[in-house]
């Protein structure tokens, strides 16, 4: 089994046990080559050689640094002097312990017994120390300096560190990715710029797989519903169909003015019918790639044949994926909204960034604060009157939003310098 096709519950512990593993043997590897090695001990005889002037065996030799001085030196801020170990470095140089001085950077003293310790045990010196001796009528001064840190063995410590610092993150990464990966292909898939749902199902981990069978089943149940509906839509408006048919031939018994103003209430009747299972089935057609600059040159050209207000300035190639029977009906309903309320059409192409944008714009009054907001909504109308032949049924708008986001693009209605502006943003083809 893969990587990804484990649960995430077993990725994290896994990475978890790996990381633990890791660390515990970095650290047994440092354990057992040591503790940073500590510098030998100062012994007081290495002291007094210094003192008389003679080259240093000690490893660390570098730490003592030899000087004179005419004047006795003093105790420094954090110094004390020490009066047992200027007996004993007189005794080591055979001088009296009034010629002697040892300043100490020590705490305080234990009790003398503790501090000489057993007969014959020499004593070392840690940490800094100034030993002064007064002989020939200057001061031999040594200072001691502390014991240098050891960098080989920090610096084998810190790449050790980082190591499995880097290890672990590097882990990490890789279990993140292997988790992510999944989520991110069910993402695209329920957007729709997947293969389907169906993919995730049979990769990634259990935890996504259960997802994307819920979204599945889900997304058929939804595919069920909205057939259904359409079905028992088309089966109404069929219904409707004969009726309004024999009312049709029985109105041919009234008056001229009365058989008129029917006549328009059935074709109202027939157009809100219309509407309405374009609504439901919008955005239903299959998709293919073609070049939208082509479809609105050829519909402004239609226009243009019908003598109706319509311009365009539209790019040489703006190809989408879409339908184009639905794309033309959508347009369609922007061209006959900027004619009715607006007295012209003003179609602008261009591509922008990744989306190809179109905006029609009129020369009306604008779109008022409530159609801004709730405008691609159905039964939604630009005018207050319920008068079909002037406000129409209410329903072009939303559907050319819907079939818009069918096809992953937007439709924003706005205010323009000179009248209202419709926005219809669409995703370009891959490749443009």
């Amino acid at each position: 089994m893969t990587l990804h096709r484990r649960s995430i519950a077993a990725q994290i512990i896994l990475l978890v046990a790996v990381a633990v593993l890791i660390t515990a043997a970095v650290m047994i590897a440092i354990t057992f080559n040591g503790p940073p090695p500590k510098a030998p001990p100062i012994q007081l005889g290495d002291v007094a050689a210094a003192l008389r002037g003679e080259r240093s065996r000690h490893p660390d030799g570098e730490r003592f640094h030899r000087s004179s001085a005419t004047t006795e030196p003093r105790a420094a801020a954090g110094e004390r002097r020490d009066a047992a170990i200027e007996r004993q470095l007189a005794e080591a140089l055979g001088a009296p312990p009034t010629d002697l001085r040892a300043y100490v950077a020590l705490p305080p003293p234990p009790p003398e017994a503790a501090r000489r310790g057993p007969p014959g045990m020499p004593r070392f010196i840690p940490g800094e120390a100034r030993f002064a001796w007064h002989t020939a009528g200057n001061w031999q001064v040594v200072r001691l300096d502390p014991a240098p840190i050891s960098l080989p063995w920090w610096a084998t410590v810190a790449t050790a560190t980082a190591l499995v610092l880097a290890a672990i993150i590097g882990l990490a990464w890789r279990l993140a990715r292997a988790i992510t990966r999944p989520l991110d292909r069910l993402a695209a898939e329920v957007r729709g710029d997947g293969p389907g749902l169906h993919v995730a199902e049979e990769s990634g981990p259990p935890e996504v797989a259960v997802v994307a069978g819920a979204l599945a089943a889900f997304q058929r149940s939804q595919i069920d519903q909205v057939a259904q509906r359409t079905r028992m839509l088309s089966a109404i408006a069929h219904d409707l169909g004969t009726p309004l048919t024999r009312l049709a031939f029985r109105l041919e018994a009234l008056p001229e003015a009365q058989r008129d103003a029917a006549q328009a209430d059935i074709a109202a009747m027939r157009r809100l019918i219309e509407d309405s299972l374009a609504l439901d089935r919008s955005g239903s057609e299959p998709a293919e790639r073609f070049d939208l600059a082509e479809l609105v040159a050829a519909m402004v050209d239609e226009c243009a044949v019908q003598d109706l207000p319509v311009t365009a300035d539209v790019m040489k190639s703006v190809p989408v994926i879409a339908s184009q029977m639905a794309l033309r009906r959508l347009i369609q309903n922007l061209i006959d909204n900027a004619l009715r309320y607006g007295a012209s059409a003003d179609l602008q192409l261009a591509h922008d960034g990744a989306q190809a944008l179109l905006v029609v714009r009129d020369r009306g009054p604008g779109f008022s604060a409530e159609m801004l907001a709730y405008g691609c909504q159905p039964f939604a109308r630009g005018e207050a009157s319920r008068n079909r032949e002037t406000g129409g049924s209410g329903l072009g708008l939303a559907i050319s939003a819907a079939i818009a986001q069918q096809y992953r693009g937007a439709l924003v209605l706005a205010n323009g310098a000179s009248g209202g502006e419709v926005r219809l943003s669409l995703p370009l083809a891959p490749g443009s």
